[in-house]
């Protein structure tokens, strides 16, 4: 059917909405218009990869019958076509996806990009000769370089043909014989060829040229440790890192590859230590010194070493999160939760926009005794949290539990209604929400159907079957009661039977009133031994005895 002037109008309307949608990051919008597009006029190179490309971006299938479209309608676009060729490789479809670059390349024999993407598709099919023979064209096109060098010497080691392999670097020294990183890696040739005298010749010619190149040194340390030299091998690396002629970058990836190999042996700590002294009495303001070595004396479990790097670190940079989450974590591991309450504060006032810092410092502040302080942190999040973000259903159900611990009961159940209209679901809210109310005696059905909400999704969770059966028994249905909560008993886990005498205790309670007293008061010894500090349990015992 002809193309009418006023589909052109309609088609170009709906695409450039499209484009206009995809900028502005709407891409389920854009799918609908394209597609919409595409019904108009199916033959549409632009619309067709355009659709393609949202396809492929949702990891569907769909991609690759429109980007055959693409290609079908403008066969002399080499974007459409490249684009085709990862979305076939992404399913594993080499070989169709050679078939798609050898077509290019038969229209367009000098498309260096297609001889480049054709000899990547034969690599990944182990189709190496034929990888080889395509880069002798690129190469033929575009002269000798590295990567056509370096690609054909792997391939031709993948081929067990070592000697033309080497005959590529060979090629390339001699192209660019001031390049001394050719010269160096020929050295490292000559190392893996089990020649080490041959390596450590050119090492040594290198290092008389260039005493400044970063890589001769790496490689003389690997020669030296493999002659069993460690002195001179640390030498080598030290020489490297006091150069000041290198730029921090390099001298951060000497130090990485160096001391990963030894950051875990005991042998050597005195060496590194050396090592990174010497760093931070050259580079005494660059954080990303201080931070290896941080992590490098964590690693060796000298912790309060750490933290006075970490403190230098937050001085060079108090906006570094990574920073103040170690010393935080040093903090919990020793322990020491009042740290952790007072380095949160002070990590919060840099970086106020982190939400799991302040639950974290609510749950510290808590542990302390400090419910005030937990309640406000967690009142403060929520000015840095926006209102349509499922994060704040976390904090009102902190706020919740806080307001109920506070014995403000109306704020605690005005906060978990807060939280339920955000997160229906949430497990914990449910399970918590539930509880109280049963605590209370008040909205028992209510609180009935979010705690079989939690059991439902949770059968084995011994918590939330005790909330369940605590709610049956303020219900006075004992049966139902005593049914699940010794499911719960039955799901405890063994370090839960010996640190929750809640549950215990409830389990004696509908015991009692289920008129099994003896077992009921043997519960609830036990529940007593467990840690509980619940007057009236006490009471009933000493009222037996």
């Amino acid at each position: 059917m002809e193309t009418t002037t006023s589909s052109l109008i309609t088609f170009d309307y709906y695409y450039y909405a499209a484009v206009t949608a995809i900028n502005n990051e709407e891409y389920d919008r854009a799918l609908l218009l394209l597609r919409f597009c595409v019904a108009l006029q199916p033959e549409n190179a632009a619309a067709n990869a355009m659709l393609a490309l949202l396809y492929e971006a949702i990891e569907s299938d769909e991609s690759i019958k429109y980007y055959s479209q693409a290609i079908k309608s403008d066969p002399d676009n080499w974007t459409y076509r490249r684009h085709y060729v990862e979305a076939l490789s992404r399913r594993n479809r080499i070989q169709q996806a050679i078939d798609v670059v050898s077509d290019e390349l038969r229209a367009h024999p000098d498309n260096e990009d297609a001889l480049n993407v054709l000899a990547i598709l034969y690599k990944a099919n182990k189709q190496y000769k034929a990888a080889i023979g395509v880069l002798d064209k690129l190469e033929k096109q575009t002269g000798i370089s590295e990567y056509v060098a370096m690609e054909k010497y792997q391939l031709y080691m993948a081929l067990d043909k070592p000697a033309k392999g080497v005959a590529e670097v060979d090629k390339l020294i001699a192209e660019f014989p001031n390049d001394d990183r050719y010269q160096v890696f020929r050295g490292n040739i000559y190392m893996m060829q089990k020649q080490p005298e041959q390596a450590y010749l050119i090492y040594q010619k290198v290092l008389a040229e260039n005493p400044e190149n970063p890589f001769v040194y790496l490689a003389l340390s690997e020669y030296y440790q493999l002659e069993n030299k460690p002195e001179q091998a640390l030498n080598a690396i030290m020489s490297a890192l006091e150069n000041k002629q290198l730029d921090l970058e390099t001298k951060l990836g000497i130090l990485v590859q160096y001391v990963d190999k030894l950051i875990d042996s005991e042998e050597h700590t005195a060496e590194i230590d050396t090592l990174l002294h010497t760093m931070v009495e050259l580079y005494p303001l660059e954080e990303q010194v201080y931070g290896f070595y941080a992590i490098y004396l964590q690693r060796k479990g000298r912790d309060s070493e750490a933290e006075s790097v970490l403190h230098t670190m937050l001085d060079i940079n108090p906006k570094n999160k990574q920073t103040w989450q170690q010393l935080v974590d040093i903090a919990l591991r020793r322990e020491d939760i009042p740290a952790v309450a007072e380095l949160l504060a002070e990590a919060i006032a840099e970086l106020p926009d982190i939400p799991e810092w302040y639950l974290l410092r609510a749950m510290a502040c808590y542990n302390i005794g400090d419910m005030d302080a937990a309640l406000q942190t967690c009142l403060t999040a929520l000015e840095h949290i926006p209102e349509d973000s499922e994060q704040r259903a976390d904090f009102y159900v902190q706020i919740g539990d806080l307001y109920f611990k506070k014995k403000q009961k109306s704020e605690a159940f005005e906060y978990y209604e807060k939280a339920l209209a955000i997160a229906p679901r949430n497990l914990l809210l449910l399970n918590n929400y539930a509880y109280y109310l049963a605590v209370e005696n008040q909205d028992l059905k209510k609180a009935e159907r979010m705690s079989a909400k939690t059991v439902e999704a949770d059968p084995q969770n011994a918590v939330y079957l005790d909330t369940y059966a605590w709610i049956f028994f303020r219900q006075g249905n004992l049966s139902l009661a005593k049914f699940y909560i010794e499911r719960a008993i039955d799901n405890l886990k063994q370090d839960e039977q010996m640190n929750d005498p809640e549950i215990w205790e409830h389990y004696g309670l509908i015991l009692l009133e289920a008129g099994d007293k003896e077992k009921g008061m043997e519960i609830l010894q036990k529940a007593l031994e467990l840690g509980s500090e619940n007057e009236e349990i006490k009471q009933l015992l000493q009222d037996t005895e």
